[in-house]
């Protein structure tokens, strides 16, 4: 890792395992865990389906205020929501702190996985994923500084990420 209590940030499509490979993530490190999902639910004190029928600009401000806040200091692993990337602003500040992660997987593995049911951007099932999918690629690729396959077990996701920083620790180290 460039500095060793630097944020990693986790991006990608709903489903993509952002959450629990954090947590798991997390709990190697010995960082602290945080879902911007979570957070919003938590000081809002609504779900993020009764949010977005307010409007998804309403849910993306207060992605914006999460997504701030933690920045402020290190030493914790980030899981996002997946559209975080649609936010330029939102993602300078996250890459500012962080190791931003692309976790990519393949559709057919994200639909098999998924409640779409508890998604509000994906009431129309594989169509609306594959849409965003359509949308947000280039944008998770481009703001990320890694990406990772997740087309695998959570736990070897965990371990490619730990082996991916500890090289880069490595790699940034003086002799």
């Amino acid at each position: 890792m460039r500095n060793k209590k630097e944020n990693i940030a986790l991006i990608g499509m709903p489903g993509s395992g952002k959450s629990t490979v954090g947590k798991i993530l997390a709990d190697r490190l010995g960082y602290e865990f945080y879902d911007t999902d979570e957070l919003i639910e938590k000081t809002s004190g609504k779900s993020i389906a009764e949010i977005f029928e307010e409007g998804e600009t309403v849910f993306r401000l207060m992605e914006a205020s999460v997504c701030e806040e933690l920045s402020k200091d290190f030493g914790k692993v980030i899981s996002t929501g997946g559209g975080v990337a649609k936010s330029r602003e939102n993602m300078e500040v996250l890459r500012q702190g962080s190791l931003v992660i692309f976790l990519e997987r393949d559709i057919e593995s994200i639909a098999r996985d998924i409640d779409f049911s508890i998604r509000p951007l994906l009431k129309d099932g594989i169509i609306s994923l594959k849409k965003l999918h359509e949308e947000r690629v280039d944008l998770y690729r481009q703001y990320s500084h890694i990406t990772v396959d997740a087309n695998c077990s959570k736990e070897e996701t965990v371990k490619k990420i730990i082996t991916i920083t500890q090289e880069r620790e490595y790699e940034n180290t003086c002799d």
